[in-house]
């Protein structure tokens, strides 16, 4: 009799931690992302990137890791590759709940816009590989912020506005995907503040585009 009742009083306490640790388990949310996400040009960019204001806007009850990699195209043609990185690789391991992508400027580049054409079918195999982790986590795309450079320089601002974000937002519509819109969120007259060197959000930028997606997210549990 004791014995049983040793055994019931274990499983429930048993229960009890499983459901503690099942309940405490954070959201898992991977930025996934070229030199904006990374947080090029912003002062002490591990507290005042994107994806680390964000994980102070989402709490304790989010994890969220920066995968972004300087440089990077969505095309696997491009000159530099997202899908080449390590951190490509790092953010697939982290098994993540919540994937969010933010690619598409550096592809306005003359070198590799050659291969727009295939920008959509691209943007699907990435989709499908992280829909297809074992964590099957949402995917959520995010636009390109506006650049702000004038014409004539290597990333292309029209090209940006007219091409590949029209092309992201149908990805998300074929692909039955939620978007978040990020593009005008800087409005269409350059702020230095907002955006110091025309490509490149501040650490204030960046704030804004933490704030967007945090809003967007929270209110994905409501």
């Amino acid at each position: 009799m004791k014995s049983n009742l040793f055994l019931k009083g274990a499983l429930a306490v048993a229960m009890l931690l499983s459901a503690s640790a099942w309940s405490s388990a954070k959201i898992k949310v991977a930025c996934v992302g070229n030199s904006i996400t990374y947080g090029s040009q912003i002062v002490n960019r591990e507290e005042n990137s994107y994806p680390a204001q964000l994980q102070s806007y989402l709490k304790d009850d989010y994890e969220v890791v920066n995968f972004g990699r300087g440089g990077r195209t969505l095309l696997e043609k491009g000159d530099m590759p997202y899908t080449a990185t390590d951190e490509f690789r790092m953010s697939k391991e982290f098994a993540p709940d919540i994937v969010l992508i933010k690619l598409g400027t550096n592809d306005s580049k003359p070198q590799n816009r050659k291969y727009f054409s295939e920008f959509k079918t691209d943007y699907k195999a990435l989709i499908d590989t992280y829909r297809n982790l074992d964590s099957h986590p949402d995917v959520i795309l995010l636009t390109p912020v506006r650049c702000y450079l004038p014409k004539g320089h290597e990333i292309d601002s029209t090209f940006i506005s007219a091409d590949v974000v029209p092309a992201v937002r149908q990805i998300a519509s074929e692909n039955g995907l939620e978007i978040i819109e990020l593009h005008d969120l800087f409005g269409d007259v350059w702020d230095k503040e907002i955006m110091p060197d025309q490509v490149h959000p501040s650490a204030e930028g960046a704030g804004k585009m933490a704030r967007k997606i945090g809003e967007y997210i929270l209110s994905r549990k409501q």
